[in-house]
């Protein structure tokens, strides 16, 4: 039988710290970072790829639920970033600056996760929905708690 190596954060007053890599809103590929403290979180996820695309997503969110693997998350996110557009028949590019406010619903396996939510954009052009959609892996960092540094 496999040993099962994954944190065990079983209580309220848990505290831990996450770092990881994202795909998807708001640049991309970036980097991600959050703090939990019981069920309330405060993340930043944000990068460069390139000069064709930058931005950074902060969110606030509350946890809905945790199994021994599984947790889920919905919370308010704020981000902003810039792509460059094409003119002209391609001969030239424009950046284009875009902010957001949203919500979005996350869901953790171990150090996978996905978020998926809705944003009402504010940019220079008309404003729109934007679907917010981020995948990745975070590393999970102990901090203090009644499940800190505990294996299952």
């Amino acid at each position: 039988m496999a040993r099962d190596t994954a944190w065990r954060l079983d209580s309220a007053s848990d505290v831990f710290a996450a770092v990881g890599l994202v795909v998807g809103m708001p640049s991309g590929v970036g980097l991600t970072a959050g703090l939990w403290r019981g069920p309330l979180m405060a993340r930043l996820s944000g990068g460069a790829s390139g000069p064709a695309s930058t931005g950074l997503q902060g969110e606030i969110g509350y946890r809905l639920w945790r199994g021994p693997r599984w947790s889920m998350d919905v919370a308010a996110v704020a981000g902003t970033f810039e792509t460059q557009e094409s003119i002209n028949a391609g001969a030239e590019t424009v950046p284009v600056h875009q902010s957001y406010l949203g919500l979005a619903l996350g869901l953790q396996y171990d150090g996978f996760t996905a978020q998926l939510g809705l944003a009402h954009g504010f940019a220079a052009f008309p404003p729109n929905q934007q679907l917010l959609l981020q995948v990745g892996y975070s590393w999970i960092i102990p901090l203090g708690g009644r499940g800190a540094g505990a294996r299952r």
